[in-house]
């Protein structure tokens, strides 16, 4: 199995995970939650082998893949939502208001 390389971005509403899958279809990934546990997981298919050739190289990756991301408790659950298209898959994840309202700035002294 291996691993999903992921970008996390923060605003100040929310965090967004967005997963490259190319070749990747809708129906072979799916996005769960478990506790405290985001995981992401699927399988990308390998294409037909055609028997004619006498040698090949394979560059691109093919089987199962799985990512998983502790949530902090300043993810409203409910509100956690995911879309998939033109073979990227975009997870966004609300803050609790609580959250939201607690960010502030910290401001940096000269010494």
């Amino acid at each position: 199995m291996t691993s999903l390389p992921a970008n996390v971005s923060e605003s100040k509403k929310e965090f967004v995970i967005t997963v490259d899958l190319p070749d990747v279809n809708e129906d072979d990934v799916g996005v769960a939650i478990d506790g405290d546990m985001l995981t992401i997981k699927g399988e990308r298919s390998a294409e037909a082998e055609e028997k004619d050739k006498n040698h090949r190289v394979v560059e691109r990756h093919f089987g199962k893949f799985e990512r998983a991301f502790r949530l902090r408790q300043i993810v409203d659950q409910d509100k956690i939502s995911a879309k998939f298209a033109k073979g990227v898959l975009t997870i966004t994840l609300t803050k609790t208001m609580e959250a939201q309202e607690k960010r502030r700035t910290i401001p940096i002294k000269a010494s």
